[in-house]
């Protein structure tokens, strides 16, 4: 297992390790049994993030799984990516109050949408609660200016101009992750992500690990 770096001033509300509120969730990169490449978190639902009594929220189960999806496209998928297109939610049973829980996902076949990322979660027994199935394609700094919003330097260097990942898509993929965006103090989404030093020092999932090809454009998600 190996822990993902994440900058402790991400402001995320799922995964900011210091959001006064949020759900401050961690991520490992692990090897399923069956040999499959795949990202986990753990949570522990609290008495105030309850739906009916003792039942963790059905939203934030829901946004746990977004964010370990999240996570996977950005580590496995080797860039940073968004949502894009429908997902598939469904829960067998919600997690309880004051009950370790995990939750782990991994790659799904390519597929014409963009980049597939299928989520569960599960007891600490090995009981299913839900699962969440989303497509992700990758970002370029134009639609980020388009959108008005302002990014963290270190994580505005992980998104490529448009004519940057033309030109990615032309060398093979190892090369494409060794060669990060050019540096901007300040630029223009919410999430925090390992940055390309990140992924050298092996903190992050190595080139080979990438799924080859670029993912269709679809408008920025709002």
């Amino acid at each position: 297992m190996v822990a993902l770096q994440n900058p402790p001033d991400n402001p995320c509300f799922g995964c900011g390790p210091r959001h006064p509120r949020g759900l401050r969730l961690a991520f490992e990169r692990g090897v399923g049994a069956d040999g499959t490449p795949e990202i986990r978190t753990a949570f522990t639902p609290q008495p105030d993030e309850i739906g009916w009594p003792g039942i963790f929220h059905t939203g934030l189960h829901f946004a746990v799984l977004y964010e370990v999806s999240y996570w996977t496209a950005l580590t496995l998928g080797g860039r940073l990516m968004v949502s894009t297109g429908p997902g598939t939610y469904e829960h067998r049973r919600l997690p309880r109050v004051g009950r370790l829980h995990r939750a782990v996902a991994r790659l799904g076949p390519p597929a014409p949408e963009g980049l597939v990322v299928a989520a569960s979660s599960e007891t600490a027994d090995g009981r299913p609660c839900g699962s969440l199935r989303t497509y992700w394609r990758p970002v370029v700094r134009e639609e980020i200016a388009r959108a008005g919003l302002t990014l963290p330097a270190y994580l505005w260097d992980e998104i490529p101009a448009s004519d940057e990942r033309e030109a990615r898509s032309d060398r093979p993929r190892s090369a494409q992750l060794a060669t990060p965006g050019g540096r901007r103090e300040g630029g223009p989404p919410p999430h925090a992500a390992p940055t390309a030093r990140d992924r050298e020092r092996g903190t992050a999932a190595p080139s080979s690990d990438i799924m080859a090809g670029i993912v269709p454009r679809a408008a920025l998600p709002r």
